[in-house]
C-alpha cells in the first residue's frame, strides 16, 4: 500500500469508525431473525473445538441440536463459524465477540476494495474514497453492525477479485492459487460468492485471455478452490438441496415469486438509492456521464482506470441476482464498490480548485444520513433466560415458543456455560415452517390433547409463550399453543409476564410479552428429547444411539 493512499484510507477508516460509535446501541441478536443463529452456530463452533467435536462431527452436531435447536448448519455454510468460533475461545460467547468478528471481516472488505479500486482505476486518492463510501453506503454501514454473512463473503470475495485482477496484470502463479483459495473461503461463507464465476469468465472473454485457463498455475487455483468447497457443497445438495432448490426458484418469503420478467428485471437498478445511497448513486451517474462524453480534465487525458472490471462486477452481480425467486437489496451488496468507484471518478476529474470539494460533498452526503439510522434495539430474552436458569430446575427443560427462539437459546447457552438445560422449540414440535409460511408449514400436533401430550411427556420445567408471536401470529399452530395452555390451567399455571415492548424499540415487538408457565404436576416418568422433525430437510433429526 502506497504510502499517501493508506493515509487517505487510515483517515477515512476513522471517521467510518466514528460513525459506528455513535449510533452504536446495545441489544440483543434479532436482525432478520438470522442473526441469532448465526451468533449461535459460531457458539456451538467454540464449543465443537473445545470438546474435540472432530472425532464424530455429525453425532455431535445431531446431539447439540437436540439440546440447541438453533443453528445454521447446512443452511448457511461454516467458514465463518469456524471464525467466530476461534474467536470466542479467547473472548466467551457473549454477542460483541461475535460483532467483533465481523468488523474484523468488514476492515478486510474495506482494504481489499482499497486494493481492488486502486489496481483496477490506478489512482490511490479515488480508491481510498471509494473504499470509504462503501463503508458509509447503507448497505455496507449496516452489513458490518449486524452479524450477517454480506460482510465476511465480501471481505472473501474481494480478496479473491484483486489477486485475479492482479494475475492478469502481473501473470504471478501464486495469484492464481490466491485466487482459488479465496474464491473457495467465499463459497465457504455464503451462497452468494457464485457471482464470481461469472465475473472471472467476463474478464477473461473480454481480456482475450481464456487461454490463462491451460495454464498450470491456474488450473491447479482451479482444482484447490474445487478441492476446499466441492465436498461441502456435494454434502449440503444431498442433505439439503430440495430447499436450496425451492428457495432459488419459488422463494421462502411472501412476497417472492418464481421470475417475472417485468418484476425482475429493473428490482436491483430501481433499488440502488437504497442500496449504496443517493450521493453514491447521484455520483456513480455523474462518473459514467463524464466517463463516456470523454470529458478531459485529469493530467490532460480521459478519466483513467480500468472502467471494464466496475462493469464487470455490475453485470456479474446482476446477472447472478436477478433471476432468483427471492429479492432483497443485501444480495447486491458485492456491486456497491463499483458504483462507489465511478462515484470517486466524477469527484477526481473535476479541477484541482474544486476536486476536494467533491469529495468532500460526496463523503459527507454519503456518511451524514448514517447517523440517522439508528438500529433498533430487542431486549428482554436475556433477562427471561436468567429467570429460568436462577431457580430450582427439576428437569432441566425449558420449552420456547416464539420468533426469536434463536435468541432465547442462545442467551439460555450463553448464561448456562455447563450447558445443563435443553431448550424445546414450539415452532419444531407442535408445528413447523420453512423460512416463512409462504415456503412451507406444517402442524404436528394439530388437536389440544395433542399438545398437552407432548408437553407432559417432556415434562419441561418452563413453559414460555411469545404473545402475541411477533413473526407469525395468525398462524393455527401458535393460536392453538397459546390457547391450550390458556384453557388449562389445571395443567399450567400463568406464574408471569415478561414485557418486551418496554425493553426494545423494534417496531415487530410493540405489545409483545414473554408469557412463563409452569406445571402444576410433574411427569415422573418423562422422556428424553430423542427426534426432532425437520420440514426442511424433509426428516427428523434423531439422536444416535449411545
Amino acid at each position: 500500500m502506497k504510502t499517501r493512499g493508506g493515509a487517505w484510507l487510515a483517515a477515512g477508516l476513522l471517521v467510518v469508525a466514528g460513525l459506528h460509535a455513535w449510533v452504536w446501541l446495545p441489544t440483543e441478536p434479532h436482525h432478520n431473525n438470522d442473526e441469532s443463529r448465526h451468533v449461535m452456530t459460531g457458539v456451538f463452533m467454540r464449543d465443537a473445538l473445545v470438546d474435540g467435536a472432530w472425532r464424530d462431527p455429525i453425532t455431535y452436531a445431531q446431539r447439540y441440536y437436540l439440546q440447541y435447536p438453533a443453528l445454521g448448519l447446512l443452511v448457511w455454510p461454516p467458514l465463518f463459524y469456524v471464525a467466530e468460533g476461534l474467536v470466542m475461545l479467547g473472548l466467551g460467547t457473549s454477542f460483541v465477540a461475535a460483532q467483533l468478528t465481523v468488523a474484523g471481516f468488514a476492515l478486510a472488505a474495506t482494504l481489499f476494495v482499497f486494493r481492488w479500486v486502486r489496481l483496477t482505476w490506478g489512482h490511490d486518492r479515488l480508491a481510498a474514497a471509494a473504499a470509504v463510501l462503501f463503508a458509509v453506503s447503507p448497505l455496507g454501514f449496516r452489513y458490518s453492525r449486524h452479524v450477517m454473512l454480506e460482510i465476511p463473503t465480501l471481505a472473501w470475495c474481494f480478496a479473491a477479485l484483486f489477486y485475479f485482477e492482479r494475475y492478469l496484470v502481473e501473470r504471478r502463479g501464486g495469484d492464481a492459487l490466491r485466487v482459488g483459495l479465496l474464491a473457495a473461503a467465499a463459497a465457504l461463507t455464503r451462497f452468494d460468492a457464485v457471482f464470481l464465476l461469472p465475473y472471472f469468465g467476463i474478464r477473461l472473454t473480454t481480456e482475450r485471455r481464456l487461454s490463462e485457463l491451460t495454464r498450470p498455475a491456474v488450473v491447479a487455483g482451479i482444482v484447490l478452490g474445487l478441492v476446499m468447497a466441492a465436498p461441502y457443497y456435494w454434502f449440503t445438495w444431498q442433505q439439503y438441496g430440495s430447499t436450496i432448490a425451492q428457495a432459488a426458484h419459488q422463494g421462502t418469503m411472501p412476497d417472492s415469486r418464481p421470475f417475472d420478467l417485468w418484476h425482475n428485471l429493473p428490482f436491483y437498478p430501481s433499488r440502488l438509492p437504497w442500496q449504496a445511497g443517493v450521493a453514491i448513486t447521484l455520483g456513480a451517474m455523474a462518473g459514467w456521464w463524464r466517463g463516456w462524453r470523454g470529458w478531459r480534465g485529469w493530467h490532460g487525458g480521459r478519466v483513467p482506470g480500468n472502467t471494464r472490471a466496475s462493469l464487470t462486477l455490475i453485470a456479474a452481480v446482476y446477472l447472478t441476482f436477478t433471476p432468483l425467486a427471492e429479492l432483497e437489496d443485501r444480495h447486491v451488496i458485492y456491486w456497491i464498490p463499483a458504483f462507489a468507484a465511478w462515484a470517486a471518478a466524477a469527484a477526481e476529474s473535476l479541477p484541482p480548485p474544486w476536486r476536494g470539494v467533491g469529495y468532500g460533498v460526496l463523503i459527507l452526503g454519503a456518511a451524514i444520513p448514517r447517523t440517522w439510522n439508528v438500529p433498533s434495539q430487542v431486549h428482554g430474552y436475556a433477562e427471561a433466560a436468567r429467570q429460568v436458569l436462577s431457580g430450582p430446575l427439576e428437569a432441566r427443560v425449558v420449552f420456547f415458543d416464539g420468533a426469536l427462539s434463536g435468541n432465547f437459546i442462545y442467551q439460555m447457552r450463553h448464561l448456562d456455560p455447563q450447558r445443563s438445560v435443553t431448550v424445546l422449540r414450539g415452532d419444531k414440535l407442535v408445528y413447523g415452517v420453512r423460512s416463512d409460511p409462504a415456503g412451507g408449514y406444517v402442524e404436528w400436533t394439530p388437536h389440544p390433547d395433542q399438545i398437552l401430550d407432548l408437553l407432559h411427556r417432556y415434562d419441561p420445567d418452563w413453559v414460555i409463550i411469545e404473545h402475541p408471536q411477533a413473526m407469525f401470529p395468525d398462524l393455527p399452530g401458535p393460536k392453538r399453543l397459546r390457547e391450550t395452555l390458556r384453557d388449562h390451567p389445571e395443567r399450567y399455571e400463568h406464574a408471569s409476564d415478561l414485557d418486551i415492548a418496554l425493553r426494545g424499540t423494534h417496531p415487530a415487538f410493540r405489545g409483545v410479552v414473554l408469557e412463563f408457565y409452569r406445571p402444576v404436576t410433574r411427569n415422573p416418568k418423562r422422556e428424553s428429547l430423542r427426534e426432532m422433525p425437520m420440514l426442511s430437510l424433509g426428516r427428523p433429526v434423531r439422536a444416535p444411539d449411545d
